[in-house]
């Protein structure tokens, strides 16, 4: 006779952890979503299927072609970085809102469609190198980002970024690009628009200040409301006929006109100081200096290069 022990129930607790903010078991799949993603071709982006939030950094790689995000997809608390995949066509990412890191975007060669239809905050904009990129499909409008890098691209227009504050602003070398238009107030540390395309239209109708400026190759500028300069602000090869400031008071260091070939009329009747250098030189049209009415103050040197009859 084969006798048993009493059987006696014992207790267990489950054992999981819980996913980012969802408060529900996670699986081995929502164990990826806080971790760094790599994604080497199309059929990797299946990482990110359960993953409302990813706490990390997603990196795609040189495989893939074509790159579809799961729209539940909603943020990635680090960066978003493709770099050197030349045979990526089309990038979509219909959920997505937040990008806390950087969105950085370079070497792709054949890159014509780039939607986040969802999109309003970025850390860093950084994207250089995209020769068919001629369109952004950002119907909600990005908002906010603290630096916006984009050179060497075919984008017409800037449609679907409109900032409302920025740290440093460069847009460089797009040479189909006609219009720059950004609601943004101040530029803490540089705005640069140069060598885009020829004649573009640089328009800031709410910018209040900025530490420095420098434009090139505009062929109109539009500053109804900007104050002061803290730094610097460089006006260089444009086209435009006239200027206008109405509303500057003052620049901290140098403000110049230089070559700008059709230039025959400034008109800045509020700036009272200038803390450095104020140039006019080489500006071939522009016989009258009389748009300084209360200018008194000039710190550094003056240098007036032209011919000049008022």
């Amino acid at each position: 006779m084969i006798f048993f022990p009493p059987f006696s129930p014992k207790h267990y607790e489950p054992s999981f952890r819980v996913g980012s903010g969802t408060g529900k078991a996670n699986t081995t799949a929502t164990a990826q979503c806080d971790v760094d993603v790599t994604i080497e071709s199309d059929g990797d982006v299946s990482q990110l299927n359960s993953c409302s939030k990813l706490d990390g950094t997603i990196n795609i790689k040189k495989g893939v072609s074509q790159i579809l995000f799961p729209t539940g997809l909603s943020s990635i608390s680090g960066d978003l970085v493709i770099d050197g995949a030349t045979g990526l066509t089309s990038f979509t990412a219909p959920g997505l809102k937040t990008i806390s890191g950087s969105f950085k975007l370079n070497g792709l060669t054949v890159l014509s469609t780039l939607a986040c239809p969802e999109l309003v905050s970025v850390g860093d904009i950084s994207w250089s190198t995209l020769p068919a990129l001629q369109t952004l499909s950002f119907t909600k409008k990005v908002s906010k980002a603290n630096t916006v890098l984009i050179t060497d691209t075919l984008l017409t227009s800037l449609e679907g970024i409109n900032l409302v504050t920025a740290e440093r602003f460069n847009i460089n070398n797009n040479r189909y690009l006609r219009s720059v238009d950004v609601a943004i107030g101040n530029v803490t540390d540089v705005l640069i628009i140069e060598a885009n395309g020829k004649g573009v239209n640089a328009s800031f109708p709410n910018l209040k200040w900025a530490n420095n400026i420098t434009i090139r190759d505009a062929g109109d500028v539009y500053f109804p409301v900007l104050e002061e300069v803290r730094s610097s602000a460089a006006f260089v090869n444009n086209t435009f006929t006239t200027v206008e400031f109405p509303e500057l008071t003052e620049v901290g260091e140098s403000l110049a006109f230089v070559s700008c070939s059709r230039l025959t009329t400034i008109k800045a009747n509020s700036l009272e100081e200038v803390g450095g250098t104020f140039q006019l030189a080489n500006n071939t049209k522009l016989a009258v200096i009389d748009g300084f009415e209360k200018l008194a103050v000039v710190g550094g040197a003056v240098d007036l290069s032209g011919v000049f009859t008022k």
